[in-house]
């Protein structure tokens, strides 16, 4: 009788083991089938690189700046572009030394943001019909490379010139 009650036991155990490990197994799938979806969640098909060579500012939820000064600043410039696949609808951004600029990016086509890493600015990403908005102040002179930091989209030409006039 005792020998039972321990293969009845044993048999349970088995069973509650089985149980934890297909659960275990189900969770893991689920898991990674959600990472792919989101790795591979670009125009390109290829796997979004999760280190970038160039990291992306850290914005507020505003998605303005990270500039103390530009928060009391009125906009003196404003930049309304579409992103589509692979580019922006405008290749060249004049502005003057000192100005605060609003660049407005609605993505016409595709997954796509936009970003100039000399001022810490970058918009969200955003998807088809999506618009997103940035604000920075343009403190230094020069010309500067604005692009796509989604994907390869940089690599294949979504790229433009920000000209900073000075004074």
């Amino acid at each position: 009788m005792i020998k039972n009650q321990a293969g009845g036991a044993g048999i349970i155990l088995i069973i509650i083991i089985a149980l934890v490990v297909v659960a275990g197994g189900v969770a893991y799938f689920n898991r990674s089938a959600e990472t792919d979806s989101l790795l591979s969640n670009n125009d390109t098909g290829a796997d979004v690189d999760l280190i970038d060579d160039f990291p992306l500012p850290v914005l507020p939820e505003d998605g303005s700046a990270n500039d103390p000064v530009a928060a009391e600043m009125t906009v003196t410039q404003v930049v309304e572009l579409a992103g589509f696949n692979y580019g922006y609808s405008v290749e060249e951004i004049r502005v003057k030394q000192g100005d605060l600029v609003k660049i407005v990016l609605t993505s016409t086509d595709g997954f796509h943001d936009w970003v100039v890493d000399e001022f810490a600015a970058a918009t969200q990403k955003v998807n088809t019909g999506g618009v997103t908005e940035v604000e920075f102040v343009a403190s230094e002179a020069g010309t500067f490379e604005y692009y796509c930091s989604v994907g390869q989209h940089r690599a294949l030409g979504m790229v433009g010139q920000l000209i900073v006039e000075a004074d």
